[in-house]
């Protein structure tokens, strides 16, 4: 049983081969290749695959489906010349990488 991990809403596209016949669980069809859209839980498919005489054989396949993580911003501290900033969140159910980013300023209009 082979196994892979998707995100929430992905498309998973599965290839079976050596057959002349092909039937997949989970309204996947009839070809070599299925895909199911926007996957949103772990769910286990199989493909029943049957060669030119007649025999079958089977293959299952789990696809773990990972949710998106839940980002909550803490702290949003800013210079006083308004140049640099950070910020402080946690993450929960998956993984966030954080990185440096650029803020641009905004032209306020003038107010009379």
């Amino acid at each position: 049983m082979a196994t892979t991990k998707y995100v929430l809403g992905d498309n998973v596209t599965l290839n079976a081969t050596g057959g002349s016949g092909y039937v997949w669980s989970n309204g996947g069809g009839t070809n070599p290749t299925a895909t199911f859209n926007n996957v949103t839980s772990t769910t286990t498919y199989s493909v029943v695959v049957t060669d030119a005489n007649g025999c079958t054989d089977d293959a299952t396949f789990t696809v773990n489906v990972t949710p998106m993580p839940t980002l909550v911003i803490g702290n949003v501290m800013c210079s006083a010349d308004l140049l640099t900033y950070s910020v402080n969140f946690t993450a929960t159910g998956g993984t966030v990488t954080a990185s440096a980013g650029t803020v641009e300023q905004l032209q306020l209009p003038a107010y009379r």
